[in-house]
């Protein structure tokens, strides 16, 4: 390890990240106050972060450690119930997965995605709801809904812009790479941004997912009608518009659903950007 650079918060994150695929959530917090304990310790001998890291060696190091000298008094099922990292990624891939599978599908057989994009949100808040922790405050006008809201707004206009132009222009399938840029960067922020945010004990981490999923979904809508161009566009773009509304408006109301049964601890300012 680069002890130029190591400080006990860097060392502790990284132990985190790697314990939580072998302890529970519980276990992992037991483990790390016990080494955050070591640090102020030596601190308080009169050595520095980076010494003390450099004496411990590397995260992965000190885990092989550990797992070597201490056994998960959980079984694998239950650590997996009872991990909130391993849970929301494993959540979040299975509902890209969902959201994709579904979107191929629609597209080789001529089927409306529109509803299966809503049933996948619908089941995703409930598995959501499921896993999260119960009354925990969690923001929901948040710096990062805020940039999602702007390019669900940009996104829906340009889309309508296009639409009405596309057979004249011919826009349609750079718009189409566009689009599909846009979803697998809302998918990958996604997953690397939740799973950093849970480590943090961040609580918006899920409406955060659910919401650059949801704008994902609403994309991949987007691309759907794209394929459907006829001459009729009027009513095409009048249908396209809808189903992307619908659907970004239900991911909206059930992240407010989300958020009032998640309900903040009294004097929580929830509401407020962070």
């Amino acid at each position: 390890m680069n002890t130029k650079t190591c400080s006990k918060s860097d060392f502790l994150y990284k132990l985190q990240f790697l314990l939580s695929f072998r302890y529970s959530d519980s276990e992992c917090r037991h483990i790390l106050s016990d080494y955050e304990e070591w640090f102020q310790e030596e601190n308080r001998s009169g050595k520095s972060d980076a010494e003390i890291c450099s004496h411990m060696g590397s995260p992965a190091k000190t885990v092989k450690k550990i797992t070597a000298e201490t056994t998960s008094e959980s079984s694998k099922l239950s650590i997996w119930m009872h991990n909130s990292f391993l849970q929301f990624v494993v959540l979040t891939c299975i509902r890209i997965a969902a959201d994709l599978s579904a979107f191929f599908h629609c597209e080789r057989n001529g089927l409306p995605y529109l509803w299966a994009s809503l049933l996948i949100n619908a089941l995703y808040f409930v598995c959501a709801m499921a896993a999260a922790k119960p009354k925990a405050p969690c923001r929901l006008l948040c710096r990062e809904n805020f940039v999602i809201a702007v390019l669900a707004a940009a996104a829906l206009a340009g889309n309508a812009a296009v639409w009405n132009y596309a057979v004249r222009i011919q826009t349609g399938p750079s718009a189409v790479l566009l689009l599909t840029i846009l979803v697998c960067i809302l998918y990958a922020s996604a997953v690397i941004r939740g799973g950093w945010g849970i480590l943090k004990h961040e609580t918006k981490i899920y409406l955060l997912a659910f919401h650059a999923t949801g704008l994902a979904s609403m994309l991949l809508y987007c691309i759907c009608q794209y394929h459907t161009l006829t001459a009729g566009r009027k009513q095409l773009i009048a249908t396209s518009v809808t189903g992307s509304i619908g659907i970004y408006a239900e991911v909206l109301v059930l992240m407010l659903l989300f958020r009032l049964w998640k309900a903040p601890a009294k004097g929580d300012s929830a509401w407020t950007l962070n």
